[in-house]
């Protein structure tokens, strides 16, 4: 397992090294990730919606700067598990930006 900024370098030690026996899980649907997954380097992406982090982000500043609304002190967001026989249905709906 990895952080999304070392899934390249090591998708392409990976296959540099022709180990197709190594089970390699990374971070998030960002970047080259989709595509290290959907050719088979990544075998499943832990996605953390990266997308929603940064709407409810901006979302909560807005609502604090014009209406003085302080946030919640935290926000749970539910962790997916992203594979190559499942990645159609996330691109296709609207999980990732909500």
């Amino acid at each position: 397992m990895t952080t999304s900024s070392t899934v390249p370098p090591l998708s392409n030690l990976i296959l540099e090294a022709g180990r197709k026996d190594i089970c390699f899980v990374g971070f998030d649907m960002v970047g080259d990730n989709e595509k290290y997954l959907m050719s088979g380097v990544l075998d499943a992406l832990i996605n953390q919606n990266p997308n929603r982090q940064a709407v409810l982000g901006i979302r909560l500043l807005a609502n604090y700067i014009l209406f003085n609304q302080l946030p919640e002190r935290q926000y749970l967001f539910p962790i997916e598990i992203v594979t190559r026989q499942n990645m159609e249905s996330f691109k296709n709906s609207d999980i990732c930006f909500q």
